[in-house]
Formats: structure tokens, sequence, C-alpha cells
């Protein structure tokens, strides 16, 4: 089991957890996860073009915002060979944020 192929539906509500590198991790009340794109060798820039042959990377990510009245959020973005992409967390968000960062680094 891993976070690419979740045992429950991912789109009927926010997940308690996710596995990552075959470890369930806890997700904080609010953090929403899922699929949310797809590119070439990686994230693209606006206005790049893809290779000739580029290979398909599904990117998955994970926000949050512990507080909507202020402006900003954090994410985390990943591929599926658990490579982190996009690691913006804001300061009030780290401690939801240190489960699945230790996730990552873990071997």
């Amino acid at each position: 089991m891993d976070a690419l192929k979740p045992s429950y539906d991912i789109f009927a509500s926010p997940p308690a957890y996710i596995f990552i590198k075959g470890k369930q991790v806890p997700l904080a009340p609010g953090m929403t996860y899922g699929s949310v794109a797809g590119t070439g060798d990686g994230l693209l820039e606006p206005g790049a073009t893809l290779p000739p042959t580029p290979s398909f990377r599904e990117v998955w990510e994970v926000t949050y915002d512990a507080d909507p009245a202020e402006p900003g959020y954090s994410k985390l973005a990943f591929d599926e060979n658990y490579n982190l992409l996009t690691s913006s967390v804001r300061p009030e968000d780290q401690d939801e944020f240190w489960p699945l960062l230790d996730a990552f680094v873990d071997p």
C-alpha cells in the first residue's frame, strides 16, 4: 500500500492518513491530498515546452491552511517515486507537516 493507491476514496472526504514509502503517515485535520498533475520530466516552468518524447510523471500534493483568513497556504508536492518536488510550508503549519517530511527522508 502506498500514497498513490490508497485503500479509500480520496475524493469522498479528506483522508486521516496516507502511505509514504510503505509507512502510514497521519494527516492533520483539514489537510487535503490528491493527484494534481502529470508532466514530462518534472514540473515545468510557465512557458516551458515538453521534450520531444516526455515520460509521464504523476504529481501528488498535500495542502493545508491553518488560518484561511490569512492569505497563502502550505503544500508538499511529490512524484510516484516519492521525490519531493515542492516543499512550501509556512512557519505556523510546520508542526502539522513534520510527520510527512520525516516520512520522505526515512529509508
